[in-house]
């Protein structure tokens, strides 16, 4: 930053006025302020920003002279102490009010004890002035008053816990007011990552955090108590997803300003609050599963490299994902809330899912004893479907080289496709009674499997189905009965949410010869992914990758955008690759993500060379699966 240019006859008024500020630190030293000096100081109006070589004197002695002056001999000084040091605060040039703040946090926010509330006592009606500044920030809807956001900037220094929860509380209930959120986060960047000792309650674990980490879990704690609607839990999750993103400050060069959270914080935070035994209200959940699973999602940038915990008996120590808990934890959850909410179920499915996706990347295994409880606790008596996408994620992890498969799905499988290799057969009754048609009982299967993976159903199908006369009937009726009617409704999903087996619905018709149209009604159309104008306009591809096998469209005209995930039951890379989807089937590996940074005018130049990258990336995944699929090896592929 610039020195501020200032006049000959500006510097005389500024020395004098430092003298003065100078004198009176001195006489608080002495336990004896100088009356006269306080008032002239506090009362008078001083209108300018304090010259760079006197504010580097002034923030030395605010620092060296702030002990004492906050244990005056009476309260009525000290609180006088704290409103001429705020007022010095407020004249200081913004990088010295950042060595200020780096050499207040290191004496007093890491010192063993709280002095947060002490400090709110001794600075006068300090509640009454940050509510007035929140009220101010809260009815603004333009750009906030510089003013404003420096109180609450200092407020945020004094006590920052407490000031962050309610700045928080009120951008749930008023999301407009988030991105002046961030902006004060960004001036007291000295508060983020290191340790403070703060205040803990009886739910929190007395030891050194992250303030960030304290903030949000009290923000979840407070907001169980006080929110009233579904919307400031949807506003949580905009809040997280703003303390995770990079922020954009030079839109020439391109400079962010580092996220205000580490995701492993946060996802530590957030899998904690999943795990306690506070269940209220649903939507609380519902949000903190959301979040969970997005932070996991490997297509997330800011995912984090976790290490994993590979025995039971792993003691929690920072920066250790005590894994076998987790998973256990997660299972329990899901197996509380399913069939009550499909969008907690997917959320903690899709989270095991992406964990099950680290640790096959690191090639992680579990002590005998700890797979052995796993299979045994957790798996034993889970339904088969979910056994089979478990041991799909954890198959490695666990030593388990055979999947289990009901006898209508074993039994349905190709012979030639190694079946006695990969696959177990288990022993089931029919689980759509009154039903004389294997094709009815094998999808009704195969759907439940797609409920937790479309991925895994997809493989499957796609292994070979030998169900005799698929071409006999009408299979566009047959599968339409499964997923509607009155009898077979034991599929666990809401109406609302059926779009997710569409891929999968049109991949079938698509793929087996059968008597009967090949489209689907309007009313299941309509249920599909967003602006598909036909079933046959999806597809799912068989899930011989690891993760995650997905539908994605062919992309065209490359637009300067990147747009977050869509919400679950979705491809969600649709939307999120900064370029506008043209919907046309195509077989697609996902993986070998690329950085992209957001431009707000960006030059042509830019936006070819990020899709010449896009291009070459793509092409070069094509190349490398294309014989997974059956393509030939000539096959080259055209992206216009």
């Amino acid at each position: 930053m610039s020195e501020i240019e200032v006049s000959p006859e500006e510097l005389d008024i500024q020395k004098a006025f430092v003298q003065k500020a100078e004198k009176l630190f001195k006489s608080f030293r002495k336990y004896n302020p100088n009356k006269v000096l306080l008032e002239q100081i506090i009362s008078k109006p001083h209108n300018f920003t304090i010259f760079e070589f006197y504010g580097s004197n002034i923030l030395h002695d605010m620092a060296d002279y702030f002990q004492a002056g906050i244990t005056q001999q009476s309260e009525t000084d000290s609180q006088n102490f704290m409103i001429f040091v705020k007022k010095l605060y407020m004249m200081l040039t913004d990088r010295q009010k950042h060595k200020f703040q780096a050499k207040f946090i290191v004496v007093w926010q890491k010192f063993k004890v709280d002095y947060s509330s002490f400090f709110e006592k001794v600075s006068k009606d300090f509640h009454k002035i940050l509510t007035h500044n929140f009220d101010i920030l809260m009815e603004t809807e333009e750009e906030v008053q510089d003013s404003v956001l420096q109180e609450i900037r200092w407020a945020i220094l004094l006590s920052p816990a407490a000031t962050f929860v309610k700045m928080l509380l009120r951008a749930a209930r008023a999301p407009h007011i988030i991105p002046s959120v961030l902006k004060i986060c960004r001036m007291v960047s000295e508060l983020y990552g290191q340790k403070l000792k703060m205040w803990h309650s009886q739910f929190e674990v007395d030891t050194p955090e992250p303030l960030l980490c304290a903030v949000f879990r009290r923000l979840i704690f407070e907001g169980r108590a006080s929110f009233k609607t579904t919307e400031e839990w949807e506003n949580v999750d905009l809040i997280s997803i703003a303390f995770l993103e990079h922020e954009l400050i030079d839109h020439e060069n391109c400079t962010t300003f580092p996220p205000l959270m580490k995701s492993a914080d946060l996802l530590d935070v957030i899998l904690c609050q999943l795990c306690s035994p506070n269940r209220t209200p649903t939507k609380s959940i519902d949000i903190i599963s959301r979040i969970c699973n997005r932070i996991l999602e490997p297509e997330n940038l800011e995912s984090p490299d976790l290490r994993f915990a590979t025995s039971i008996r792993d003691q929690p120590v920072d920066g250790l994902f005590l894994t076998p808990t987790i998973i256990h934890k997660l299972l329990k959850l899901g197996e509380e809330f399913y069939g009550k909410s499909q969008n907690i179920t997917e959320n903690l499915y899709h989270s095991l899912k992406s964990i099950g996706f680290k640790m096959r990347e690191k090639e992680v295994v579990f002590d005998e004893e700890t797979y052995e409880l796993i299979l045994e606790s957790d798996l034993q008596q889970a339904p088969w479907w979910l056994e089979y996408a478990m041991l799909t994620w954890f198959g490695p992890a666990l030593g388990v080289r055979k999947r289990r498969l009901p006898t209508e799905i074993f039994q349905a499988l190709s012979e030639d496709s190694d079946r006695d290799e990969e696959f177990e057969e288990i022993h089931t009754e029919e689980e759509i009674e009154n039903s004389n048609s294997p094709a009815e009982v094998y999808f009704f299967k195969l759907f439940q499997l797609a409920l937790v993976d479309v991925s895994a159903a997809a493989e499957l199908f796609h292994r070979g189905c030998t169900l005799p006369r698929l071409h006999d009937v009408d299979l566009t009726e047959l599968l339409e009965r499964v997923m509607w009617e009155e009898d077979v409704k034991k599929l666990p999903v809401n109406p609302d949410e059926r779009h997710k087996f569409g891929c999968l619905v049109a991949d079938i018709l698509r793929t087996v010869e059968h008597k009967g149209p090949r489209k689907f009604n309007d009313a299941l159309i309509d249920a599909l992914l967003s602006g598909s104008n036909s079933a046959e306009e999806e597809t799912v591809v068989p899930a011989s990758a690891v993760f995650p096998i997905e539908t994605i469209k062919a992309l065209e005209q490359p637009l300067p955008i990147v747009y977050k995930w869509p919400e679950h039951g979705r491809g969600f890379l649709q939307y999120t690759v900064g370029w506008l989807p043209f919907r046309r089937p195509i077989n697609t590996v996902i993986g070998a993500p690329i950085r992209v940074k957001r431009v707000e005018n960006p030059s042509k130049e830019q936006i070819d060379k990020l899709h010449a990258e896009y291009v070459q990336k793509l092409t070069k995944l094509f190349e490398d699966h294309k014989q997974k699929y059956g393509v030939a090896k000539e096959t080259q592929i055209l992206i216009k």
